[in-house]
């Protein structure tokens, strides 16, 4: 057992939490909306006691951890809720969804695509795309022609 200070845990603070979740509530002013998003923080402001404390009794209590989840899943909902409805300004909503709740903007890239470029055609893999190099407002009318006459078509290109 190590010496020092007791620990002001209590068990009842798995209690308080939804106490704190019922007060935390977002108000409308008029036009302007003033966002209470509850947060681990907050709790522990709520408390009386020092956050550092906050994240020790989690490590400690399981209920107690148990109970911070429901902060992080009510902060996540209000975030997507409202920041889908415009409520809340969609980029802080981004912003703090990704830093806090481990949701991200993607994009896929396949870099196994093939791709050439001709003068008057585009190849992606196997499929020919053509176009009129022309300017012409009929599609591919002259567009042989405009290719066949061009500095680039004349070029001998072993792969043509």
């Amino acid at each position: 057992m190590t010496a020092g200070r007791p620990t002001k845990y209590d068990p009842a603070f798995c209690e308080q939490v939804s106490l704190y979740l019922s007060k935390e509530k977002d108000k409308r002013f008029e036009h302007k909306l003033q966002v209470n998003l509850p947060t681990i923080e907050n709790f522990s402001t709520f408390l009386g006691v020092a956050l550092s404390s906050i994240y020790k009794w989690a490590q400690e209590h399981k209920d107690f951890s148990e109970s911070l989840e429901l902060i992080k899943i009510e902060q996540k909902k209000r975030l997507l809720n409202s920041g889908l409805s415009g409520d809340y300004n969609s980029t802080i909503a981004k912003l703090i969804l990704s830093a806090n709740h481990g949701l991200a903007e993607k994009s896929q890239v396949d870099s196994n695509v093939k791709a050439s470029v001709k003068m008057g055609e585009i190849k992606i893999g196997d499929e020919p795309l053509k176009f009129d190099v022309g300017g012409d407002s009929e599609p591919n009318s002259n567009a042989s022609e405009a290719t066949e006459h061009s500095p680039e078509a004349t070029t001998d290109n072993p792969q043509e």
